[in-house]
């Protein structure tokens, strides 16, 4: 049987949606989005959306990513 894992965040402060921080990432050779994402536990398209201009099979040793760890909760009420 397999088992599954999920995030967790800390409630928002009152009057925030946001929870989850943004994440840097320095690529380092041979690395990929592709790879990153699975590293990451993050989509493939939100990273490369968050990274626009930087190629994702390609990206260059040095360049500083941003890794989406960081979400807009709905308007609704919030319970731990």
């Amino acid at each position: 049987m397999q088992s599954a894992s999920a995030a967790t965040f800390d409630l928002p402060e009152k009057g925030s949606h946001m929870v989850g921080k943004l994440k840097r990432h320095v690529v380092e050779s041979g690395e990929t989005f592709a790879v990153l994402a699975k590293d990451y536990d993050v989509g493939l398209l939100s990273l490369m959306a968050a990274n626009r201009g930087i190629d994702p099979f390609l990206p260059h040793d040095g360049e500083v990513l941003t890794i989406p760890h960081q979400f807009i909760l709905p308007n609704a009420r919030h319970e731990a």
